[in-house]
């Protein structure tokens, strides 16, 4: 009697473990390569769609208030960029970690991470929009600003600043999405923020009601403010399987939580490296470039160049951070060959689509910029900068998604060195650019192929260890898996 009691005890418990949930049917259970696709699309839609709202946004007010409002518009986005990266490192942390607690069967956990990492957003982006009140001019000076032109810029970034705590709950319910697997909607909840800045506010503010620059980052702040209410309305009353609740904002903080801001980490030291020491580089640049008196053709070319650039690269972040949810997930349903397939196929096709790039911006740079930009002098200039960076840009895919790889097996540290590495060496090539020619303001441009290639061999260097280590995980969960496949229960 108690031999059949214990039998049907282990077939209850075996039946459990391979019942699938929700979740890991949204994660595992289509092939690697179409799993990378249907994740992949709320990040794409929020980095492509990011980088083209972006683009449309200083196009359009460009086109309302002329185009002396491309610097403006331009560096400010720089500013506005770090701002909401804060608000992203939290959402960046669920979905290194959640899809992983979900894989090992721990959702208690993954709400209770939710749970905490809402209350570090919005304590976060509280304090931060203060802090960048104050230091928001002094940065947009030293990238090369006079006084005026960061005073205008300040003050058409004040209204983005202001909203920072909707953005930061914005940004946080997409990433809980994604976590979840809901990478449609997601992408959904990414083009409507979008849509409603670009399509409505945008054109309202700027053609109808014809306000000036200081209110023309007003439309921005509208578009975070409905969606965010909406989200963590719905989040926290139980609507998706995940099932974080408002009694929890009371309970003590998971110690999964502190994982998953650690794993995030290389988030952020990307964006700082790929913003404070290009301010570096943009310093000298601005400098070489006063003294050949080609300032604003400098200033407005890199600006469009920014925008071109984080386009392009925008489909490459946008497909590692779709594999980076699906690999955690595989990753804590101890399924590494199926993470080691979406690695393959996510370098594959990232890099195809930055060279489909390449020939575009090396030989005919001038038929995008001239989308903003109508002075030909300007135009001439900006073709021979342009195209320089794009030499090595399509190597960016290869590291994104050796990122991934790290982050979705918690090498946490490992996916910090190239962050690490690329801020160095701006600040390194930039200083030897500048000061071996002081008046060659596109040979800055190098700054760029330099980085490509140095963080390549890291990337090559830092994935020998940790890929050892998830090989050994892989054969070892695989024949633990036939053996378990081989038992009978009678």
């Amino acid at each position: 009697m108690s031999s059949s009691l214990s039998d049907q005890a282990l077939l209850k418990h075996l039946n459990d473990e391979t019942q699938s949930t929700p979740e890991e049917l949204r994660f595992s259970s289509q092939n690697p390569l179409r799993t990378l696709f249907v994740q992949s699309f709320g990040p794409l839609l929020y980095n492509v769609g990011n980088a083209v709202h972006d683009a449309l946004d200083m196009y359009i007010i460009s086109k309302a208030l002329g185009e002396r409002c491309l610097q403006i518009v331009g560096f400010s986005s720089i500013i506005r960029f770090l701002l909401r990266s804060f608000a992203v490192y939290f959402s960046q942390g669920a979905v290194s970690r959640v899809p992983s607690l979900i894989g090992e069967r721990r959702q208690a956990e993954a709400s209770q991470v939710i749970t905490d990492l809402y209350r570090l957003t919005l304590i976060a982006m509280i304090f931060m929009p203060v802090v960048f009140v104050f230091i928001s001019k002094p940065m947009l000076v030293f990238m090369g600003c006079t006084q005026e032109i960061a005073e205008e810029c300040l003050s058409y970034l004040i209204p983005i600043i202001c909203v920072s705590p909707f953005t930061g709950i914005y940004q946080m319910s997409c990433g809980f999405l994604q976590s979840e697997g809901r990478s449609v909607l997601n992408g959904m909840m990414q083009l409507s923020a979008f849509v409603i800045n670009c399509g409505i506010f945008a054109p309202i503010l700027l053609f109808w009601a014809k306000v000036q620059l200081n209110l023309a980052g007003l439309a921005f702040a509208l578009s975070q403010i409905v969606p965010s209410v909406v989200l963590l309305i719905l989040i926290f009353n139980g609507k998706f399987n995940l099932k974080p609740s408002w009694r929890q904002w009371s309970h003590k903080f998971s110690p999964e939580t502190l994982v998953s801001l650690k794993l995030a980490t290389s988030f952020i030291l990307t964006i700082l490296a790929g913003a404070f020491p290009p301010m570096v580089m943009m310093n000298f640049m601005m400098k070489a470039a006063a003294e050949v008196g080609t300032s604003s053709a400098v200033a407005n070319g890199f600006s469009v160049f920014l925008k071109i650039q984080t386009l392009v690269n925008s489909f490459s972040q946008g497909f590692s951070q779709g594999m980076l949810a699906s690999g955690s997930y595989a990753n804590g349903a101890k399924k590494q060959r199926r993470m080691f397939l979406l690695f393959g196929w996510t370098i594959l096709v990232t890099s195809l689509i930055l060279l489909i790039f390449t020939p575009l911006m090396i030989f005919k740079p001038e038929w995008i910029a001239s989308f903003w930009m109508s002075n030909n002098e300007e135009l001439d200039y900006t073709k021979l900068m342009f195209k320089i960076p794009f030499f090595t840009n399509f190597l960016n895919s290869i590291n994104d998604t050796v990122i991934s790889l790290l982050l979705s097996a918690t090498f946490a540290y490992s996916a910090m060195a190239p962050s690490l590495v690329r801020g160095a060496f701006y600040i390194i090539g930039a200083c030897i650019l500048y000061y071996t020619d002081k008046t060659n303001p596109r040979r800055m441009m190098y700054v760029y192929v330099i980085n490509d290639l140095v963080v390549l061999f890291v990337d090559a260097i830092i994935l020998i260890h940790p890929l050892k280590v998830m090989i050994g995980h892989m054969r070892k969960n695989e024949s633990t898996t036939e053996t378990m496949a081989a038992i009978k229960i009678p």
